[in-house]
């Protein structure tokens, strides 16, 4: 199986396989992976792979959205575009039912504590209260985006009351889905 492995990967070109790295990660075991990895190791070796698949990453999403800048490096990206999708302040990627709650919680002590911050009498306590409380709010809107993201779902439906809880309480879609790869590293079961 793995000689297998290794010449289908050494069949594919540069681009299928940076896509099998990055893209279809979850349809692949993880023996898969690893052997594309190191194709593209044995091709590219001055290349760092973290880089290439981060770098491929964006190239799809900019495909995907009709906006296409080949001349760009990975140093020109923005910070957004960089971020890490497990990162506390990007809307990107997902995030699992565990993680969510536990963000939530850790936002909510932060949240009183700044509560109490504004009931001091000091103007510049009460303006920190106030911007606090505000950061923590957008925090919290970031981590039910990805929650949502979890459930293949649009970020937008954080917004909607009861039905947004409800899929919090969700288990997040097993394998990838269009929002990225299962926080769990799940991979889908078929029937064959």
């Amino acid at each position: 199986m793995q000689d297998d492995l290794h010449a289908l990967m050494a069949s594919k070109t540069d681009e299928q396989l940076l896509y099998v790295i990055t893209v279809d990660r979850g349809y692949y075991v993880k023996e898969a992976i690893e052997v594309a990895e190191a194709e593209y190791k044995k091709r590219f070796p001055d290349v760092d792979i973290a880089s290439a698949i981060k770098l491929a990453k964006i190239e799809i999403k900019e495909r995907k959205s009709g906006y296409l800048n080949k001349d760009r490096t990975l140093e020109t990206y923005t910070i957004a575009e960089t971020l890490p999708k497990d990162s506390f302040i990007s809307s990107d990627g997902r995030i699992d039912m565990a993680t969510y709650w536990t963000r939530w919680f850790v936002c909510v002590i932060v949240q009183v504590g700044f509560v109490y911050m504004g009931y001091m009498d000091d103007d510049m306590a009460v303006f920190t209260s106030f911007m606090g409380r505000v950061l923590v709010t957008i925090l919290l809107i970031i981590q039910g985006v990805k929650r949502m993201h979890d459930v293949d779902k649009s970020g937008w439906y954080i917004l909607i009351p009861l039905y947004n809880l409800i899929l919090l309480l969700t288990d997040g879609t097993i394998g990838s889905n269009r929002f990225g790869e299962d926080p769990k590293g799940r991979i889908p079961v078929t029937e064959n």
